[in-house]
């Protein structure tokens, strides 16, 4: 894998693609390697970028090909790829087809042999460029190609682009630095590509727009145009020119990318787009099965705007765009449990000790019991654990009146904006609990006299240049009402 440098630009093709210099430059370096791989998800410019080098080299010997649904049969995948060649030398002699059906049933190893003893006769060297490889289904075309290239003449260079990687292993290429991989962030617009390809295609799109959509897109070229042609053409608000449900994305998405997927890799992108981050265990959970590993390795196999969390060995994330689309889709499925979804995914996350996270799954359920609830175990952990920020950022939006009645949300407050010494707070819902219904209140504090124990804290921390290590000590510890208010007390003592 390449890093994607800087790029300059001198024109454009005439569907008004910019040309990528440093792309054109990166593709050049197959002349060094047997096998160069384009891969990556549908709209990245792998086409573009093919059509672009083939223009420069239209006086070299390339031959190339774009494959339809036809060509899954392995009969018309060769004739294809025989006739292709033929273009460039004439003189090439193929395979012969006078009796293909046996000729597709011999072993993959002795077509392979066929082809790289008809490829000897070639010369000059020659670029064989096969585009929508994803397209060639047939095990037999893989696994002839995967012996070719054991014997492939150094003179002849094959380039495939794939939104699919491909059926064969990649390993004893890599090892002996035979393959050359070009991914979707090599392909994916730089700033300053984004910057080059507005100019040219919607010049009217102010900065601040064409940076978000820049950002939002996180460089996938397909989405940078489709955005760009929704403003120009309808004039919408950033909000919508930069959403997954933008009509032509939805399109796109719905048309190109999930079309061929099964009803069961379908339903998990479904389930799955509730989540900000995936991971095999988090999925199985989600889903009450064992097939999330192999649907991952589905998807990600299949090039669908997955990518790995840098930072989380076993986790990965939908492109922003694709997950929107996703999630929308599922909104509107009958038969999706929206909530049940969100409900599994915060009690999962509880489990796995990632508290602000199941929150944000159980804030998007109407049921603030539930939410309230969960909040209140997470303020216990973040109390013991010393998290006072988290409690205050996530109990303080709350309604006063959610707070006022509940010790358990309270009282982790009151304590956590006293420590943070914001004492005025602090002060503030000391005298808000204090003057609840007794009958409205409810939590595990309910009957220690809580509001007692928070004002001696407060004073105490207030005044703590002053502190007196026996009598202070005595009378905070004398506050506590329960056994794990005593707890904290001796905790913060200590």
């Amino acid at each position: 894998m390449t890093q994607n440098s800087k790029a300059t630009h001198k024109g454009s093709d005439q569907r008004g693609w910019i040309e990528r210099e440093e792309l054109l430059r990166l593709l050049d370096r197959s002349d060094n390697y047997a096998l160069t791989l384009l891969l990556a998800p549908a709209g990245s410019g792998k086409s573009t970028l093919m059509m672009q080098w083939r223009a420069r080299r239209a006086n070299a010997g390339v031959a190339s090909i774009s494959l339809t649904r036809r060509d899954a049969d392995p009969v018309h995948f060769f004739n294809r790829l025989d006739t292709a060649i033929r273009t460039v030398v004439p003189g090439y002699d193929g395979l012969s087809y006078n009796d293909l059906s046996a000729e597709v049933a011999l072993p993959p190893e002795v077509l392979a042999e066929w082809l790289a003893e008809a490829l000897t006769i070639i010369e000059q060297p020659l670029h064989i460029l096969i585009d929508d490889f994803q397209l060639a289904e047939s095990g037999l075309i893989h696994e002839v190609l995967a012996e070719l290239l054991k014997q492939l003449p150094e003179n002849i260079h094959l380039i495939l682009a794939s939104r699919t990687h491909p059926q064969f292993s990649l390993s004893r290429l890599k090892l002996d630095d035979r393959l050359l991989v070009i991914d979707r962030h090599d392909l994916r617009f730089s700033e300053r590509d984004c910057e080059v390809f507005c100019a040219r295609l919607c010049p009217d799109l102010n900065e601040d727009t064409r940076h978000r959509l820049w950002e939002v897109t996180e460089g996938w070229a397909a989405g940078v145009k489709l955005g760009m042609l929704a403003w120009s053409q309808g004039g919408q608000a950033d909000s919508q020119v930069l959403s997954g449900n933008l009509p032509e994305l939805v399109d796109y998405f719905a048309r190109v990318v999930l079309h061929d997927l099964t009803p069961e890799l379908n339903r998990f992108l479904l389930a799955c787009s509730i989540l900000e981050r995936l991971s095999v265990p988090l999925c199985n959970d989600l889903l009450a099965t064992q097939d999330s590993e192999a649907m991952i390795e589905a998807i990600r196999s299949r090039e669908l705007f997955i990518s790995p969390v840098e930072d989380r060995p076993g986790w990965w994330r939908l492109h922003p765009l694709f997950q929107e689309f996703l999630l929308a889709r599922a909104q509107r499925t009958d038969d999706m449990d929206i909530n049940g979804l969100h409900r599994r995914a915060a009690d999962w996350y509880m489990d796995d000790g990632d508290e602000e996270m199941a929150l944000h799954h159980a804030g998007q359920l109407e049921d603030q019991p539930y939410f309230e609830s969960l909040l209140a175990t997470c303020c216990d952990r973040w109390l013991h654990s010393g998290r006072f920020g988290a409690i205050i950022h996530w109990v303080l939006p709350l309604p006063e009146e959610a707070v006022q009645t509940n010790t358990d949300l309270s009282g982790p407050l009151i304590g956590a904006l006293t420590l943070s010494r914001r004492f005025n707070q602090a002060q503030y819902f000391i005298d808000l609990v204090r003057h609840a219904r007794p009958s409205a209140q409810r939590g595990r504090f309910v009957h220690a006299d809580g509001t007692y124990f928070q004002e001696t804290m407060l004073q105490l921390f207030q005044h703590d240049t002053d502190f007196r290590v026996g009598a202070d000590r005595e009378a905070l510890l004398s506050s506590a009402g329960h056994h794990d208010i005593r707890a904290f007390c001796l905790a913060i003592l200590a």
